[in-house]
């Protein structure tokens, strides 16, 4: 064995005792609570939004008919079970190769030109199909009309028997719509409103609801936390600036507990929010208490897309019954569910869920004809259980596009159950493309 050299030695311990102290210092660096946060200045996020392509200050041009806010304009009534002359089966649509519409044969003779978009439906059919999902819906409308552009749904469950058009699903993180809604339209709150907050990225509970001046040291603006579904930031502006009851009116302004007209049932969306002041939180932010059809989802992005004016869902261009034609249905106002100002605050809101929220990964990942197209979007997803402990997992995704001018609004519900298929995001991203591509006249199949 070699002697030691002393000089080696003493340099190795130097080194050792440097090193470790260095460890030391950051272990006790990492360790101590931060120090107190000043909340970024407004100018700051909205700097921050525009660094990411979305403009919180610039109107949109947008045209919406008149009406205040949460009441039903005058309007035909929505025919009776028993007045409707023909029996709407979806499962007899057929497409007309030579007219290049679908169609549906109905009862009594009926001959029924449907307002479906080949290219919008087609693709919607394929996804659901190719990925054999377990239960899904997609519903695309035209915002300015009402014109329904596609229908799809496909399930495997006995209770799931038109899944577009019942209300069974939680509307999770797409109620943080209705919630932002309320900030700007009830409690005067702008979209670079900053909130500082710690934890409850998920789930949060009392404590994460508290400011905590050296704990809270992330902060988001309302536009920031829509795109981005943070939780806490919905349940603690919801406690400070809300209450069970104003909630409640907005989300009843956007169509919850109404009935939509239609010539299909459309089941009530349903709105529930406790007193309980952390479940109430817990309900602003999307944790359950409500549900939605995508329907009813759908509406709720074209009415924003369309200057806060909801338009009653149009399925037939044209009928014949018995050789004879039924009058046209003409576009109508359902009701006004917030103003222009606000509907326009709600659309740059939403553009930040695809340029640095929860739908980006998908949306920077567009093929051609979506591109230079801003997307305003908001995502959902939420698990829960069945009675026989089976876990079903929720994938939302609602919006329209383009932002400045909406020519489709797409909502899209995921249900997986036995595996997980294909996220909701996924589907509306191929559905818009199909959609844009057609209108540009290129083709697409979906990736």
């Amino acid at each position: 064995m070699m002697p030691l050299d002393r000089r080696g030695v003493a340099v190795s311990l130097s080194l050792g005792l440097i090193a470790g102290l260095a460890l030391a210092w950051v272990l006790w660096r990492e360790s101590r609570p931060p120090p107190p946060r000043e909340p970024p200045t407004a100018e700051a996020l909205r700097a921050r939004l525009a660094h990411a392509g979305v403009n919180t200050v610039q109107p949109l041009s947008t045209t919406p008919p008149a009406g205040p806010v949460g009441v039903a304009l005058p309007q035909a009534p929505p025919p009776t079970a028993a007045a409707r002359p023909v029996s709407y089966d979806l499962s007899r649509i057929a497409f007309d190769a030579q007219a290049g519409r679908y169609r549906l044969a109905g009862a009594n003779g009926a001959r029924l030109a449907l307002t479906l978009h080949p290219a919008v439906q087609r693709a919607a059919d394929g996804i659901l199909d190719g990925k054999e999902v377990d239960v899904g819906a997609v519903v695309a409308i035209e915002p300015k009309t009402g014109r329904v552009l596609a229908l799809a749904e496909r399930s495997s469950s006995a209770d799931w028997k038109h899944p577009a058009l019942q209300a069974m699903p939680p509307a999770a993180s797409v109620f943080k719509i209705v919630t932002a809604a309320a900030l700007v339209e009830k409690a005067g709150l702008p979209a670079d409103q900053p909130t500082c907050f710690h934890g409850g990225l998920h789930g949060f509970n009392e404590r994460h609801l508290v400011d905590n001046a050296r704990a809270d040291t992330r902060c988001e603006s309302i536009a920031e936390a829509l795109g981005r579904s943070s939780n806490v930031v919905f349940g603690k502006l919801a406690r400070k600036h809300l209450d069970p009851a104003r909630l409640t009116e907005v989300a009843r302004a956007f169509g919850f507990d109404k009935e939509i007209p239609f010539p299909l049932v459309i089941e009530s969306s349903r709105v529930s929010i406790p007193e309980e002041p952390l479940e109430y939180a817990r309900a602003a932010a999307g944790f359950h208490h409500t549900t939605l059809s995508p329907m009813h989802g759908a509406l709720i992005a074209a009415a924003i897309g369309n200057g806060g004016a909801m338009m009653a869902p149009v399925l037939v261009d044209e009928a014949l019954v018995g050789g004879k034609p039924l009058p046209a249905a003409m576009p109508m106002v359902i009701q006004r569910v917030v103003t222009d100002a606000t509907a326009r605050t709600l659309t740059q809101m939403m553009v930040t869920t695809t340029e640095l929220g929860t739908a980006s990964r998908y949306f920077r990942k567009r093929g051609p004809a979506l591109q230079g197209i801003a997307v305003a979007g908001k995502t959902g997803s939420l698990s829960d259980k069945d009675e026989d402990g089976t876990r079903r997992h929720y994938s939302w995704w609602v919006g329209f596009a383009p932002a400045e001018n909406p020519r489709i609004a797409v909502a899209a519900l995921v249900v997986n159950v036995t595996g997980w298929r294909v996220k909701s995001t996924y589907i509306a991203r191929e559905v818009l493309e199909a959609f844009f591509a057609h209108e540009s006249g290129h083709e697409v199949s979906a990736r």
